[in-house]
């Protein structure tokens, strides 16, 4: 892709998942990375294995004098930004519906995900006003930040507030010369999405479910994602600014679907 190689890019929750393979990515394309996670020794971990200089951060999002920590060591040890994936999320409880969640879960929920992202768009966008030139940027909201559902709503809500972020970002950033996107993963297997025997019995069968709801037929990985994140940086996406591309496989076009699915599970006649 064009214009990636030799830029500085950061990349939070970048030690596992979307994020890492976004940091892999961006490297495999010749940027440089500075991979920033709440996890310093997984941050530096990744760090040291891309093929280009990169860095690796422990960092908490949600707190403002962290991501300006994490801001200001990336530009010290590169010379320069020039743009950054806002990806750094948790899920909170799961099978929680809205009238018993914990203000605790919400709370934690919210300061990651939607907190998280604002605290470093707002860096980025006064680091490139301060600079005089423009950058890139993508934020991670989900497809339940685009439709609603019966659980999770901390991370719903939160979510749903990434894309507004977004688009606030793109009219704000676009004098600048910044543009800001927003990608929404769907049925994307990672740590925070895997679905074992821990967490569910039949975890097999709970998978395949969901792999049912997906028009594509299969569950998508954080190296889909992290491809269409690397376009929305690049130069190949120049006049691309203020936009939400779900990562999905298909599956908002085809919702009903789903709900029907999740009505079958319900009442017990979907397949063992």
């Amino acid at each position: 892709m064009r214009g990636l190689a030799g830029k500085v890019y950061i990349v939070t929750g970048g030690g596992r998942g979307i994020g890492e393979a976004t940091a892999r990515r961006l490297a495999a394309e010749g940027a440089h990375v500075a991979v920033v996670d709440l996890d310093e020794v997984l941050a530096r971990k990744v760090a040291a294995s891309l093929p280009t200089p990169a860095l690796g951060i422990g960092s908490d999002v949600s707190i403002e004098a962290q991501v300006q920590d994490h801001f200001a060591k990336t530009i010290a040890h590169f010379g320069r930004l020039d743009g950054a994936h806002l990806n750094a999320g948790i899920g909170g409880a799961w099978g929680v519906g809205l009238a018993d969640t914990e203000m605790d879960d919400f709370d934690r929920v919210v300061a990651v995900d939607l907190r998280g992202v604002y605290l470093g768009l707002r860096e980025a966008l006064r680091h490139f006003r301060k600079v005089g030139h423009g950058g890139a940027i993508v934020t991670t909201s989900s497809t339940a930040g685009i439709v609603g559902g019966e659980w999770v709503s901390p991370y719903v809500g939160a979510k749903h507030g990434v894309v507004g972020l977004t688009k606030t970002g793109a009219v704000n950033g676009g004098p600048l010369g910044v543009r800001v996107n927003c990608v929404a993963p769907g049925l994307v297997v990672t740590r925070l999405t895997d679905i074992n025997e821990s967490v569910v019995a039949n975890a097999a069968v709970a998978r395949q479910r969901q792999i049912d709801t997906v028009p594509l037929g299969r569950a998508g990985s954080a190296e889909d994602v992290a491809n269409v994140v690397a376009f929305l940086l690049s130069d190949d996406a120049a006049y691309v600014s203020g936009v939400l591309i779900p990562v999905d496989g298909a599956s908002l076009v085809d919702h009903p679907r789903a709900r029907a699915i999740a009505n079958l599970q319900k009442e017990g006649k979907a397949r063992d």
